[in-house]
């Protein structure tokens, strides 16, 4: 289930991968959004460097992550 703060938000990305000189994949994601009705953005990239596995999957979710955390309205403490 989609959170519903996550419809107000306008998002925009780019994912890209390279392979070093010695044959090593390096992957990232970048990754622009804006709240709708505060303003608030944030640009956020991640780099995953010399892995072989799931290319592009773990960058994808440190930026995810990232935006999450970054507009993810705080639980007030009960007390």
């Amino acid at each position: 289930k989609r959170a519903k703060w996550h419809s107000k938000l306008d998002i925009g990305s780019k994912t890209g991968n390279i392979k070093d000189s010695e044959g090593r994949k390096v992957d990232w994601f970048i990754s622009f959004a804006e709240h709708r009705e505060t303003g608030k953005k944030i640009a956020i990239a991640g780099v995953v460097v010399h892995h072989t596995d799931f290319l592009g999957h773990r960058a994808i979710k440190m930026v995810r992550q990232g935006i999450i955390n970054y507009f993810k309205p705080s639980r007030k403490k009960a007390g």
